[in-house]
């Protein structure tokens, strides 16, 4: 099962510390995830203009 790797690595349980930016499709979604993290958060735009995603990055 690929997908439960996943879910553990952004988790950020056991040895496997590296957490990933997540993306979204839009830009409120990632707003809303900047926002539930405890810590600043900027977004990125990446992507050509017709279908751009937005990564959440840590911002320290």
């Amino acid at each position: 099962m690929a997908t439960s790797k996943k879910k553990d690595i952004l988790k950020n349980r056991g040895r496997n510390r590296t957490v990933r930016p997540k993306t979204f499709k839009n830009e409120e979604n990632a707003k809303k995830y900047g926002d539930s993290l405890k810590n600043k958060y900027e977004i990125d735009k990446i992507g050509s203009n017709s279908r751009p995603k937005y990564r959440v990055k840590l911002s320290n």
